[in-house]
């Protein structure tokens, strides 16, 4: 946790003071940013977000929150389900050739 938190800081930063760079023009403006921050985006991306999952905060105050609404669990089973089906085809196209 601790170790790869600090790797992915030191990276960003790394990244973010070395080589900036500009986005392409979006909504009329041109957007300034970093390869630290396309870096941290891709991350965001590429790593699928447990704390979507941990309901249980609004599960114990059930009182102030009340149930949970079924849309959010069928969107969050879809989000499960893209990252198991990604996650299957990567592991499929990089074993299927290797003697198990």
């Amino acid at each position: 946790g601790g170790a790869l938190s600090a790797a992915i800081d030191y990276i960003y930063d790394s990244m973010r003071t070395v080589i900036p760079f500009t986005a392409p023009w979006i909504d009329g403006h041109w957007y300034a940013t970093s390869l630290g921050d396309v870096f941290m985006r891709f991350l965001n991306l590429a790593v699928p977000q447990l704390t979507l999952f941990d309901l249980s905060g609004k599960l114990i105050h059930e009182n102030v929150w009340g149930p949970v609404p079924t849309w959010v669990i069928l969107q969050l089973t879809l989000y499960a389900g893209v990252y198991l089906l990604l996650f299957l085809g990567v592991s499929q196209i990089l074993f299927s050739r290797r003697a198990l």
